[in-house]
């Protein structure tokens, strides 16, 4: 497997969840006050480590272009780059001209030193600024990261102890009461107060909250990265602390697939017998900064939506194609789950989101009241799945618009790059409307890639999405990317990429 794929397969999976940004920056001020021009003015020592000498502490590949972003000080004009062991210097150059980051407000100067490839641990130094963090050089920098990211989702188990030799994480079981969930509302299945089983499945925060929305596009990025590389993928490689998923550790599945599983058991659970998903799982109140099994209040099922039922349906049904080669009977049983919810969409064409009082008091809303997208993204996942036509005359008739659409990146509440990557990747399909979707995805890529140009940071991040989880959005932006990397020889664009 190329690097360059491990790099690409590896940013599908980090916009899912455990997030970083590499490159730190400064968070934004107005014009009217340029704080970081005050701090420019103060004396900057050699000691200074990080602050202002900016590196990509995971490292650089290396073939691949390498730059440092230094705050720029008067009369600053060359770099150094030195060996961390040593203090060598491997590498001497000019820092280019100055340009003004618009959103930090500082002045910023780039260090490139793409030539430097061998492998070795290295800082950058300007003098009279200071130097960076230590970074790697390597064709394995990756390798920790992606290792990390993929067990991130085995350490946010719900309904497991936890006694991870890796990180030193241990804890017990939590929210055993998930076995015994209260409906909080009724509907033709259930009464208010009727106990359902929705134990499983991975927490998504600290809120100890279980999200059909997030669970999906979670899911479908995971597999999809599966997808597109699954000989990176093994059995051992994520290290699954001993006592989980004992049974499906002795099949053939690699460990991505056993512990997406882990999550796709949980969501079965979520499925009324007509077809539609229920919302989520969480309590009345938030827990509070408590370990799992010390939040012992009672939790309930919340909601039910259109948009997370076709959720649901489209990472049913991509992981009905994933499984089958290890195990067809769960993957007639997952593509089963799929076309029941996607029956229920079609019968129910109107949007719709059930919003009770008092449901959004111990748990985030993850409210969506339209369901284009995911209905969509539904569609187009059976049709790669099943190449029944029912879909593709669906699709025609009903999304054709949205396979020329303006790409956007994943999000739980934006699942239209998803449809759009299933009809284009799809074995059939109108080739006119799939070179509709690769303009599409080129589009978006050109003007990520236009902003990130004009960034003194390198960033593809606007001025009103540094947010909280800018980091994710600036992520999820990356395969888009990535596969315009593969259309064009620009040192720009594979930089970024």
């Amino acid at each position: 497997m190329s690097r360059k794929l491990l790099w690409i397969t590896t940013s599908i999976i980090l916009v899912t969840g455990v997030l970083a940004m590499i490159i730190n920056r400064h968070p934004y001020v107005s014009p009217e006050n340029r704080t970081g021009e005050k701090r420019l003015n103060q004396e900057a020592s050699i000691s200074s480590i990080g602050d202002f000498v900016k590196v990509d502490q995971t490292g650089y590949l290396p073939e691949y272009p390498k730059i440092a972003i230094v705050v720029d000080r008067e009369g600053v004009g060359s770099f150094v780059v030195k060996r961390e062991e040593t203090d060598e210097i491997v590498f001497s150059g000019t820092l280019s001209a100055a340009i003004q980051d618009l959103y930090s407000g500082d002045t910023v100067r780039f260090a490139d030193f793409s030539s430097l490839r061998s492998d070795g641990t290295y800082y950058v130094e300007v003098e009279g600024v200071g130097r960076s963090y230590p970074f790697q050089i390597s064709a394995h920098v990756y390798d920790n990261l992606f290792f990390n990211v993929l067990r991130s989702y085995t350490l946010q188990r719900s309904n497991a102890e936890m006694n991870d030799p890796v990180t030193g994480l241990r804890h017990k079981a939590g929210h055993s009461q998930d076995a015994q969930a209260v409906m909080y509302f009724s509907d033709p299945f259930h009464k208010e107060g009727d106990l359902i089983d929705v134990s499983g499945g991975w927490y998504d925060a600290g809120d100890f909250g279980k999200y059909m929305p997030s669970a999906s596009v979670t899911v479908g990025q995971l597999l999809l990265a599966y997808e597109l590389n699954p000989d990176h993928f093994s059995k051992g490689q994520m290290q699954f602390p001993e006592g989980l998923s004992m049974a499906d550790r002795k099949t053939d599945m690699p460990d991505l697939l056993v512990e997406v599983k882990y999550e796709l058991e949980w969501m079965e659970k979520m499925q009324r017998p007509d077809g539609a998903v229920y919302h989520k799982v969480g309590g009345k109140q938030w827990p509070g900064f408590i370990l799992p099994e010390e939040d012992k209040q009672k939790r309930y099922v919340y909601g039910l939506s259109h948009f997370g039922t076709a959720q649901y349906a489209g990472a049913m049904a991509l992981a009905a194609r994933i499984y089958r080669p290890f195990d067809r009977e769960i993957a007639a049983r997952l593509l089963e789950n799929a076309k029941k919810a996607q029956e229920y969409l079609e019968s129910h064409p109107e949007g719709y989101f059930r919003n009770d009082p008092g449901q959004n008091d111990g748990s985030g809303p993850y409210d969506k009241y339209s369901d284009q997208e995911e209905r969509f993204w539904a569609a187009a996942e059976l049709f790669k799945t099943t190449k029944d036509p029912h879909y593709e005359q669906l699709i025609e008739k009903q999304f054709k618009d949205l396979l020329a659409e303006k790409t956007a990146p994943v999000s739980w509440n934006n699942a239209l790059a998803l449809g759009q990557w299933a009809y284009l990747t799809g074995e059939t399909g109108n080739a006119a409307l799939k070179d509709a979707v690769k303009k599409s995805f080129l589009r978006e890529a050109a003007q990520i890639l236009q902003q990130i140009q004009s960034d003194g940071y390198r960033n593809s991040l606007t001025e009103d999405e540094y947010v909280w989880a800018s980091a994710k959005t600036l992520l999820e932006r990356k395969p888009i990317v990535a596969r315009q990397s593969n259309s064009t020889e620009s040192g720009l664009c594979r930089g970024c990429a």
